[in-house]
């Protein structure tokens, strides 16, 4: 009798179990914060020269951000360049801007050169 009741306590806490980690997976996944954020090893940091010498600037980004959007944030911190048919340079290579990041292999703290007709 005492063994038929343990094993019936025993299956209900097992069940409780699984459910509660059923529940730990829900939140996991329907959290924002996991969503929102990322980590240091998926940002990186774009660093832009202008030919002039003028134009030293860091912008963060993803990898599969396209370059174009990064351009865009570069033109809204120096609206001066914006109306400019500019061409970007990363280690002797042209970055086509409608490419990702990471296809055109651009890497954290290596310059990019804008050349400013």
């Amino acid at each position: 009798m005492q063994n038929e009741l343990l094993q019936k306590t025993l299956k209900e806490k097992e069940e409780e179990i699984i459910n509660l980690k059923n529940e730990i997976q829900q939140k996991q996944e329907n959290n924002s914060f996991n969503k929102t954020f990322y980590t240091r090893e998926q940002m990186i940091a774009l660093n832009f020269i202008s030919s002039d010498s003028t134009l030293h600037y860091a912008i963060p980004c993803l990898n599969k951000d396209l370059f174009v959007d990064v351009e865009k944030k570069l033109y809204d911190k120096f609206p001066e360049y914006k109306e400019r048919n500019n061409n970007f340079l990363s280690q002797g290579k042209i970055v086509l801007k409608f490419k990702t990041v990471g296809e055109n292999r651009l890497e954290s703290g290596i310059p990019i050169i804008m050349q400013v007709p």
